[in-house]
């Protein structure tokens, strides 16, 4: 049956995707979210924008790199050419409009997609905090910030870098995942090997659709990262009252965890939300 003037609208959710802060700092970064964030929901960790904010610093102390990103620091031509793409990506747009999504310590802070569930913020800092107690007090808040991101909203590919010389040693994301006692390996072969395929096919043909096949050009190895934690979800469960007993200070506040609920022992209650992940990489 027809009705005339009858018209109905239907809304699909994009596939989301994370990009790691040291592809978004490269001069490819700004071009990547701008054009890529049209057709996929991409998120970019908080840090990116203390990054940004801090370009001063960066341009002339380039030793803070090392101590903000866990890969190498850039060219100063490099540098330069990076942030003036942020500069007139973020002044081409106000904030809500940006092509990218991130958490913010508050919720004016934030820019998230329409039908966000509530809890991110506090799910992503209490699994900051947890990965900061498995790793080195050296790893950077950048690499906690990231992999936080991706466990919260997981699982879901994380766009990250490769080194060219060394790319069989996977993304430097996935060192900081074995400091942690999390395994990151290649992606599996064999019948799940098909999904790697399909899923790189995809991103190859619309990056290439969009302008964006220059990477290898442009001297990036880029690959793709997909981490999986399930006791991610335990970092939502309410705590009626205050956490008994006291925990080590750190740069995450904990949120929201029922040691007694959950049978945790406090010493290990924070840690033990990573227990059981893993993630695979491939080359993209």
């Amino acid at each position: 049956m027809w009705w005339p003037g009858l018209s109905l609208t239907v809304q699909q959710r994009l596939a989301a995707c994370v990009v790691d802060p040291a592809l978004a700092l490269t001069p490819f970064g700004p071009i990547l979210v701008a054009r890529l964030g049209r057709w996929l929901e991409l998120w970019l960790p908080r840090e990116v924008w203390t990054l940004l904010d801090s370009s001063d610093c960066l341009r002339s102390q380039p030793g803070l790199w090392g101590e903000m990103l866990i890969t190498a620091p850039p060219a100063a031509a490099e540098l330069d050419v990076a942030l003036a793409g942020w500069q007139r990506l973020r002044l081409g747009h106000e904030r809500g409009e940006l092509p990218c999504y991130w958490l913010g310590e508050r919720p004016s802070e934030a820019s998230l997609p329409n039908g966000t569930p509530t809890g991110l913020a506090e799910r992503h800092d209490t699994l900051a905090r947890s990965l900061a107690e498995r790793v080195p007090e050296s790893t950077p808040l950048t690499a906690l910030d990231t992999l936080a991101l991706c466990a919260t909203l997981g699982p879901l590919p994380l766009l990250t870098l490769l080194d060219a010389e060394h790319w069989q040693d996977g993304p430097a994301l996935g060192k900081v995942l074995c400091e942690a006692n999390v395994p990151c390996e290649p992606w599996p072969a064999g019948s799940v090997q098909t999904l790697a395929v399909l899923e790189r096919q995809g991103l190859r043909r619309l990056m290439s659709q969009l302008g964006l096949a220059v990477w290898p050009a442009c001297g990036l190895t880029l690959a793709v990262l997909h981490l999986w934690a399930p006791a991610a979800a335990l970092a939502d469960r309410p705590s009626p009252g205050e956490v008994p007993g006291a925990l080590p200070e750190v740069d995450y506040p904990a949120h929201g965890l029922d040691y007694a609920e959950l049978g945790l022992d406090v010493e290990r209650a924070l840690p033990a939300l990573w227990d059981d992940a893993r993630a695979y990489w491939y080359a993209l």
